[in-house]
């Protein structure tokens, strides 16, 4: 991939795919330096068919994901008025669910996930968080 500027770059994951081998890739990349290089993945697109496999490999590698209830705690706290929280950029995931008063797990996730709509503000605009969305 070529990336230059503002971004969410997309990680398309078909049937095809070693879903371990991409699973640890899209936790290293995206949680690399908490997601603030432009060129790290921001977004999943995953076949239908092994998205639920390829979440469950993405948790092994450290990855939490949140419930609805919880993504939108997340929304209203890291993306106010559909804009970054400047003082949740580049912070990590454990910042991230603390600001929102979401529960740490013991173990710290490396990445945040949710399962959105594609006009959701986690997809349309540039957060710089650990936050992957698909």
């Amino acid at each position: 991939m070529i990336g230059a500027g503002a971004g969410n770059p997309p990680c398309i994951v078909d049937e095809t795919a070693d879903l371990v081998k991409a699973a640890e890739d899209i936790i290293n990349g995206a949680s690399f330096d908490y997601n603030l290089p432009c060129i790290a993945e921001k977004s999943l697109i995953v076949v239908e068919s092994v998205a639920e496999r390829l979440v469950q490999q993405m948790q092994t590698f450290g990855a939490l994901l949140l419930s609805p209830a919880d993504t939108d705690k997340l929304r209203a706290a890291c993306l106010p008025e559909g804009l970054a929280n400047k003082k949740l950029v580049g912070k990590s995931p454990s910042a991230m669910l603390e600001a929102a008063g979401i529960a740490v797990p013991a173990k710290a996730p490396r990445l945040l996930i949710a399962l959105v709509n594609a006009d959701d503000p986690w997809v349309t605009g540039e957060q710089l968080m650990p936050m992957l969305r698909w």
